[in-house]
């Protein structure tokens, strides 16, 4: 039989702050766009890695109202339709659910996971803009706004790796690690 994790309701409710604070520092992170070689290069997926490094161990109901909340603001702050980075984010959260990462596989593990699951939203961008706007998303600015993130990818990962150790355990503070 596995192992089944176990925590207070307080400590959920907590790790569930940290998880929508971190995103929600990645959030205004993701506004953040560099000019390389005359080409500008936008870090818009960058609240992705929030989603994807979630605590494992949050209260699911608080998580998925932050998540929607976060969207919405992450669509104003855009410029994007109403409701799609919520939807993104809440659909990335069903989809790749923290609590069935393999907490084991370290940075490599998890990096090429998050590789897999951007690849997913990007499809699913795609798709959605060629359904619903009827016009495709150039996919060469695509691979230009999650190629960034993929590169930041392990800075985060270590970064929300060690506060959570600092703020807790040693366990990591049930972010997947």
């Amino acid at each position: 039989m596995a192992f089944v994790d176990t925590i207070s309701a307080q400590r959920s409710r907590g790790l569930a702050m940290s998880g929508l604070l971190s995103m929600l520092v990645l959030t205004v992170l993701s506004l953040i766009s560099v000019n390389v070689f005359s080409y500008n290069i936008a870090f818009g997926f960058l609240p992705l890695t929030g989603v994807y490094l979630w605590p494992r161990l949050s209260d699911p109901i608080l998580s998925v109202f932050g998540l929607y909340v976060l969207g919405v603001l992450a669509d104003l702050i855009g410029e994007t339709p109403i409701g799609f980075w919520a939807f993104t984010y809440l659909t990335y959260f069903i989809i790749f659910r923290p609590d069935r990462h393999e907490t084991t596989s370290g940075l490599f593990g998890q990096w090429f996971g998050f590789i897999v699951a951007t690849l997913a939203v990007s499809f699913f961008m795609f798709v959605v803009s060629f359904l619903f706007v009827k016009q495709p998303i150039n996919l060469l600015d695509l691979v230009f706004a999650w190629l960034p993130v993929i590169a930041v990818f392990p800075l985060i990962f270590w970064s929300i790796r060690a506060i959570g150790r600092k703020n807790a355990d040693g366990s990591g503070a049930g972010f997947v690690t």
